[in-house]
């Protein structure tokens, strides 16, 4: 799915895309169940808790630079964030 936004953004002219995604280094806090898993990322609906039924994909940093690449953009940063949590919910 996030092909389709970098394709988009690639499309139009100057400027910038600013992206926010989930890492595949975040702990899964609620039940899940792996759906797809590759080098780029893995796919996971979750079983319970407030997303349940939610279909959530998890990027790796490669995954995503593939993604740009093939779109033809540029990636000027990486800035990295990670958000702390509690011990974990499973």
């Amino acid at each position: 799915m996030s092909e389709r936004y970098f394709h988009h953004a690639a499309s139009m002219r100057g400027g910038l895309l600013l992206v926010r995604v989930n890492s595949t280094d975040t702990t899964v806090m609620f039940p899940h169940q792996v759906l797809e898993e590759s080098s780029a990322g893995f796919t996971v609906p979750y079983l319970d808790g407030p997303k349940r039924g939610i279909h959530v994909r998890f990027h790796t940093k490669e995954g995503l630079l593939g993604v740009a690449r093939e779109a033809g953009l540029s990636v000027v940063g990486w800035p990295v964030s990670v958000a702390s949590r509690e011990a974990e919910r499973s």
